[in-house]
C-alpha cells in the first residue's frame, strides 16, 4: 500500500516522540544510577531550621520557591521558625500561555494567587510573601545592560519601565539598582539567619541573576552591619537540560545531581523529607495549575531536595608580585584556582579541549593577577567582568577588561582623576596572564567577578560570578 503524505507526516511524529521519550528515560535512568552519576559523597544534615531561625527563600519565579524548597520550607514552619519568601519576577513570561502580550499581566497576577495558595499549604502566611515585581526573562539584563535608574530596561511582555501596583515597591524602575535596593530593605526588615536562593549554574538566565541580586545586597548589607555576617546562603538547582524530569519520578525517589555537576568543589547537601513533608509539597506544587504541562513540576517531588552552600573565594596575598610573561613559574606560590564546571558552564557546542582548563588568582598591594590555562588553537579574546562592593561611596558599577591579540581594552573606568596604574597582560603558548591594578576595583574588599572566553561576539565559555574577598 502507497504511503500517502499524510500517513507519512504521522509516521515521523511518532519517531520523534519515541525517540524524545526514550532520550528522557535515559537521562533519568543515568542520573539515577550511581554508576552513571558518578556520585560522590554528600553531606545529608547540617542544614535546618529550629524555633530561633528566621528563613528567606528568595525565588526568581512563582513556583521555583515550592519546586527547589518546598519540603525545607515545611519543615522549617513545622519547627517553629520564620519563613518569608521572595519572588522576584511575576513570571508572565510563560511561553505556553501567553500568546498575546496584552495576557502577561493577567498570568502574572494568577501565578500571585497560585503562589499564595501554595505557600498557604506549606505554612507561610500570606503577609510573609513579597513579590517585586521585575520582569520575566529581563533579570539577566538588569545585572549587565540596565543597572542605573537612568537607563531602565523595557519589557516587551509587560510594556513597562517600571513595577506594577502590586510590587513591593511599585513605581520601581526596571534597573539593578531597583532590585537591590529592595532585596536590601527586606533583609534589614526580616534579619534572617539562613537564606535559600537560585543557583549560579541554572541554564535559566533569570535564575544566575537573583543568585547575583542575593548575594551582592547581602555584600553590601555586611559593610553596614555585623549581623549579616552569620547569614548562611545556600542555592537550589531548577533547570539543567532535561534534568530532573524523567519517568523515574516520584515520592520515593532520590532526587540526585545532574551528572556535569557532580565534583568536588561543589558539595551538595541532601535534605531528606519526611512522607508527611513530601505530600505537603506535592500539594503546594499542584496549586500551580497555570504551570501543569506534562509532568515537569512533579518531578521535584522526591524523597529529598538538594542545597549548595555558597561561598566566597579568598584571594591569597603574595609578598612579591607575579611577572606577567605569559609564563607559569612564577605562580607555584599561594593562589586560588577554578577549574571545571566554573570554567566551562557553557560549551556551545565545542570541544573540551579547546576551552580553559582553569583560572588561577592571586593579588599583592598594587594588582589582581590572573592566569588562564587554555590550550586552543582559535583566535580568541578574554572579557573580564568585575563589580567591586563599595556602597559607602556610591561608586558600584561593572568594570570591563578585554584581552585579545589586539592588545588589553578596559570598557569602562569608574576612575577618581584617571591616574590608573597600568594594566598588564602577556599571551603565552598556553594562556594568558593579566595584572589588573586594584585601584580599578576602588581597593574593595569584595568583588564579583565573571570570565567570558569569545570567538567574535559568540561566547564560548564562561564562568559563574564569582564572589571574591581580599
Amino acid at each position: 500500500m502507497r504511503m500517502t503524505k499524510g500517513h507519512l507526516k504521522f509516521a515521523i511524529l511518532v519517531v520523534v516522540v519515541a525517540v524524545l521519550s526514550g532520550f528522557l528515560l535515559f537521562a533519568q535512568v543515568r542520573s539515577s544510577i550511581p554508576f552513571f552519576a558518578h556520585l560522590s559523597p554528600a553531606n545529608s544534615s547540617s542544614l535546618s531550621c529550629t524555633a530561633g531561625d528566621v528563613l528567606l527563600v528568595v525565588a526568581p519565579h512563582c513556583d521555583d520557591e515550592v519546586f527547589g524548597a518546598g519540603g525545607f520550607i515545611y519543615d522549617a514552619v513545622k519547627q517553629g521558625a520564620r519563613v518569608y519568601v521572595v519572588v522576584v519576577t511575576n513570571g508572565e513570561a510563560f511561553r505556553f500561555l501567553v500568546s498575546r502580550p496584552s495576557r502577561a499581566p493577567l498570568l502574572g497576577d494568577r501565578r500571585q494567587r497560585e503562589t499564595l495558595e501554595a505557600l498557604e499549604v506549606l505554612g507561610v502566611p500570606k503577609d510573609h510573601v513579597f513579590f517585586l515585581g521585575y520582569p520575566d526573562r529581563g533579570l539577566e539584563l538588569l545585572w549587565y545592560e540596565h543597572w542605573l535608574p537612568d537607563i531602565p530596561y523595557f519589557s516587551r511582555l509587560t510594556r513597562r519601565e517600571f513595577t506594577p501596583d502590586t510590587s513591593f515597591r511599585p513605581e520601581s524602575p526596571y534597573c539593578g539598582k531597583s532590585v537591590v535596593a529592595d532585596l536590601e530593605e527586606i533583609l534589614r526588615m526580616v534579619r534572617p539567619t539562613l537564606v535559600l536562593t537560585a543557583s549560579p549554574f541554572d541554564t535559566h538566565p533569570d535564575h544566575r541573576a537573583v543568585y547575583n541580586f542575593t548575594m551582592y545586597a547581602l555584600e553590601r548589607l555586611r559593610y553596614e552591619d555585623p549581623f549579616f555576617e552569620n547569614t548562611r546562603v545556600f542555592w537550589y538547582l531548577v533547570h539543567w537540560n532535561f534534568w530532573p524530569h524523567g519517568s523515574l519520578t516520584g515520592p520515593g525517589v532520590k532526587l540526585i545531581p545532574p551528572r556535569e555537576l557532580l565534583v568536588p568543589t561543589i558539595q551538595w547537601r541532601y535534605y531528606f523529607l519526611g512522607k508527611d513533608t513530601v505530600f505537603a509539597k506535592m500539594r503546594a506544587v499542584r496549586k500551580y495549575r497555570s504551570q501543569s504541562v506534562g509532568g515537569y513540576p512533579l518531578s521535584f517531588v522526591r524523597a529529598n531536595e538538594l542545597f549548595v552552600e555558597a561561598r566566597k573565594a579568598r584571594i591569597p596575598t603574595l609578598f612579591e608580585g607575579i611577572t606577567v610573561d605569559g609564563q607559569w613559574d612564577d605562580w607555584d606560590g599561594p593562589n586560588i584556582t577554578f577549574s571545571s564546571p566554573e570554567v566551562r558552564i557553557r560549551q556551545n557546542g565545542f570541544r573540551k579541549a579547546s576551552l580553559p582548563s582553569f583560572l588561577a588568582m592571586a593579588k599583592d598591594a598594587e594588582y589582581l593577577y590572573l592566569a588562564v590555562h587554555h590550550l586552543s588553537s582559535k583566535e580568541v579574546r578574554y572579557r573580564f567582568h568585575f563589580l567591586p562592593v563599595v556602597p559607602l561611596r556610591g561608586e558600584e558599577t561593572v568594570v570591563d577588561v578585554e584581552v585579545g591579540t589586539e592588545g588589553p581594552k578596559v570598557v569602562a573606568i569608574p576612575s577618581e582623576d584617571g591616574s590608573l596604574r597600568a594594566l598588564r597582560y602577556a599571551m603565552g603558548k598556553n594562556g594568558l596572564e593579566v595584572a589588573v591594578p586594584l585601584e580599578l576595583l576602588h581597593h574593595a574588599a569584595t568583588v564579583f567577578f565573571k570570565m567570558e572566553v569569545l570567538e567574535g561576539k559568540r561566547v564560548l565559555a564562561e564562568t559563574i560570578w564569582k564572589v571574591l574577598t581580599f
